[in-house]
């Protein structure tokens, strides 16, 4: 059996979307009888709260794509890298909440979204990093083997299949 490696929470609060985006958007969002919540009853919905971990989720799987991470990494970031964390799972977040009542909205016409989804793939490859020592002090390497290709001779077997050079 396998064991599973996530952060049983989401990176972002509700309240930490709620500084990227508008509640009344959100709120028109999520509503399920056409009227709008308020700002106090976004806190604590389970629509919300959902979209945040799914957006997490999907940042955790990128993460752990490109073998830097672990969420107890992304869990243990501070200052503008957790800053940084947090505006990602949110862009991401906003994304799910839009497309639940597309209503002529697409993903690429969300503000943010297309930014996102660019960090996501150079966090998968590796290209991106948050501010961790161990991640900078990893690096990438410094050098190349050096070989020495007009110095090398072909092993006497490949000599058969592709002859010999001058």
């Amino acid at each position: 059996m396998s064991t599973p490696i996530s952060n049983p929470q989401s990176y972002a609060q509700v309240s930490d979307l709620l500084t990227y985006r508008d509640w009344r958007q959100i709120a028109d969002w999520i509503s399920t009888n056409d009227s709008r919540g308020t700002q106090t009853e976004l806190l604590t919905d389970p629509i919300v709260n959902q979209a945040l971990e799914a957006a997490s989720g999907e940042v955790e799987a990128y993460a752990l794509r490109s073998g830097r991470y672990n969420p107890d990494d992304l869990a243990a970031l501070t200052g503008v890298s957790q800053q940084y964390l947090i505006k990602l799972v949110c862009t991401l977040a906003t994304e799910i909440l839009a497309l639940r009542k597309p209503r002529g909205v697409s993903a690429e016409s969300i503000p943010g979204v297309v930014w996102a989804r660019e960090q996501l793939i150079k966090l998968g490859e590796g290209e991106w990093i948050f501010g961790l020592v161990e991640t900078q002090e990893a690096g990438l390497p410094s050098a190349l083997p050096a070989w020495d290709y007009p110095e090398r001779q072909p092993s006497v077997q490949a000599q058969a299949f592709f002859g010999v050079r001058d």
